[in-house]
């Protein structure tokens, strides 16, 4: 018990890890498979420092692969609600790219964004209350280092308005909703952690791996970092399809294989 005394922090994680690769062999297999092409992908993407659509589709992908892997990682040791909220994450990256992909002009609204959050983080050190902050943005707004901010009239676009032009309203309206069940900490997500008594009553709560049910979660993290790709493949010339197209039939076989 002593070796478990710091949670999900202790040391004797090999066994979980263990538990998840040989359950899910077939999957993880896939996810290294795909996760393999599109590290190839990255390295091989010619981007152009005058294009900002080049550059922030590369800074994109880079950040969904990344965010992937990482949610890969958490999965492995049981974390299946904290990889969720890391694959919602790379879902609204995808978003962004597949907004891009399709229309280039969506690039200049989304480095203006920028500036839309800038204001929003002067505005909210305007409302700061505890004293200390509080003469800290009296010092910043005497010396108009927060006014340029917030005289912006700069806009940002919402996950949704993005998904819209990405062509992935279905994803905004029904992944996205899912993955932010983990995220929000939603009561629905949060009853994983519930075990109910022989009379249906909760009889005791429990925060450990999750080894069973990993499946939609590792079809999800595949399908994200395809999508990716495929969007990708709109932007830069040598995203090689093929191979991703292959990946996804290899996806939809083991999602078959699975409710069979």
């Amino acid at each position: 018990m002593d070796d478990w005394q710091d949670g999900f922090l202790s040391e004797p994680f090999d066994q979980v890890v263990g538990l998840v690769r040989e359950r899910y062999a077939a999957w993880r297999a896939l996810l290294y498979r795909v996760n393999r092409l599109a590290v190839k992908t990255q390295h091989t993407l010619e981007i152009h420092n005058e294009s900002n659509v080049e550059r922030y589709s590369g800074v994109l992908f880079a950040r969904i692969l990344a965010t992937v892997q990482a949610a890969a990682i958490l999965l492995e040791r049981g974390l299946v609600s904290q990889s969720q909220i890391l694959l919602r994450s790379a879902l609204e990256a995808i978003f962004q790219i597949g907004a891009i992909a399709r229309d280039r002009s969506i690039v200049d609204k989304l480095i203006e964004a920028h500036a839309a959050e800038q204001r929003r983080v002067a505005s909210n050190v305007l409302r700061w209350k505890d004293p200390g902050l509080r003469q800290v943005a009296e010092e910043k707004l005497a010396s108009e280092i927060l006014q340029p901010f917030l005289n912006s009239d700069a806009s940002a676009l919402s996950a949704a308005i993005l998904a819209e032009k990405a062509g992935l309203e279905d994803w905004y309206r029904s992944l996205y909703m899912v993955l932010s069940w983990p995220t929000h900490s939603s009561a629905i997500d949060l009853d994983r952690h519930v075990v109910l008594g022989p009379d249906g009553e909760p009889s005791e709560f429990r925060n450990e791996p999750e080894i069973e049910d990993q499946e939609p979660t590792w079809a999800c993290a595949i399908e994200l970092l395809l999508k990716s790709m495929l969007a990708l493949e709109n932007i830069f010339s040598n995203v090689e399809k093929d191979k991703v197209e292959s990946c996804y039939a290899a996806a939809r076989l083991l999602l078959a294989e699975t409710a069979g």
